[in-house]
């Protein structure tokens, strides 16, 4: 049984190998590369609250949105689950 399916597996990998799509050459008459652009990075201010939390903000004013993420640090261990 176990023969016969890595029999089957090597056929149906050998088979998608003929059906694979062929490499299309690039066209000739593209335009160039334009100007290498210099990748802004965002100003990051970070305050440490009374109880210890670090708290980083990002500013980027190009989205206008909110997000957030909280990460914990710990040395403790959870046993008995």
């Amino acid at each position: 049984m176990m023969k016969t399916m890595r029999i089957a597996v090597a056929v149906l990998l050998f088979a998608s190998f003929g059906f694979a799509q062929k490499e299309v050459p690039m066209p000739k008459d593209l335009p160039p590369y334009g100007a290498e652009k210099p990748l802004p990075v965002p100003s990051v201010k970070s305050a440490r609250l009374d109880n210890g939390l670090t708290v980083w903000l990002v500013s980027e004013p190009e989205f206008p949105k909110v997000a957030f993420t909280v990460a914990v640090r710990s040395a403790c261990t959870v046993t008995g689950l």
